[in-house]
């Protein structure tokens, strides 16, 4: 006999009954975006600010300083190293609701009206990731998009 692998879940259908392929079949690669972003942003911003820095003729020769004496004014340095954190923070503020809301929904099966409003809030906050890639885009890379010199968060001009 060939097993079901769609069956339904309390808000859609979904990967078999099994809570083990359910979770790796979405959540897991959501989960691996979340923390590989939070790590490579991480590392970004601690790029960003001096405290690593890359020898440009052996990019293998890597120095971790703690107190960084940066070619950049201090202000503009964090400025741009604060802006790069952004994103993960984001993502991270997109995808923990709708994961939040997957676990609650296996673990008890049966649902009220409070845990239908929350995954609507839950669904709604991940659908928003467009608006908020763009609005991150606009506000710490302005010049990628040909509108001229970083305002606001980010004023990357300076260090060119």
């Amino acid at each position: 006999m060939i097993p079901s692998f769609q069956s339904p879940v309390p808000y859609w259908c979904w990967i078999s009954a099994g809570d083990v392929e359910q979770i790796f079949g979405e959540y897991f690669w959501l989960w691996i975006a979340m923390a590989s972003s939070a790590t490579l942003y991480t590392l970004l911003f601690f790029r960003l600010r001096g405290n690593i820095q890359v020898d440009p003729q052996n990019w293998k020769r890597i120095r971790v300083k703690l107190h960084p004496d940066s070619h950049m004014q201090p202000s503009a340095a964090s400025r741009e190293a604060m802006a790069m954190i952004w994103y993960p923070i984001c993502y991270t503020i997109l995808v923990i609701p709708l994961s939040f809301m997957r676990w609650v929904a296996l673990r008890h099966p049966e649902h009220s009206e409070s845990e239908l409003g929350f995954a609507v809030f839950a669904i709604t906050t991940f659908a928003l990731s467009g608006l908020v890639n763009v609005v991150l885009i606009l506000l710490t890379r302005r010049n990628l998009l040909l509108l001229g010199p970083n305002r606001g968060i980010v004023n990357s001009a300076s260090r060119y």
